[in-house]
């Protein structure tokens, strides 16, 4: 699915859409994200940088918009 880059509305359907998931996930799952936390502890920046490339690499094959996109990468906190 290919993304148009003006339509405003769609980038805001895209990030809503993203965070409603999250939230199911998280309340449908919590043992789950218990565990990925814990994961994200030991691998720390490690995780940050994995995360990013496959973000940018959904981004490239048109998997998820520019809007979507720069959401997710504000989210993550810069490894120190």
């Amino acid at each position: 699915m290919r993304y148009s880059n003006g339509d405003e509305r769609e980038d805001v359907a895209d990030i809503w859409k993203g965070r409603l998931a999250a939230n199911y996930s998280r309340q449908r799952f919590p043992l789950l994200l218990a565990f990925i936390r814990f994961l994200r502890f030991l691998a720390g920046p490690l995780y940050k940088v994995w995360h990013t490339k496959l973000l940018k690499r959904h981004l490239q094959n048109g998997w998820i918009s520019r809007a979507e996109f720069e959401d997710r990468i504000g989210r993550i906190k810069p490894a120190k």
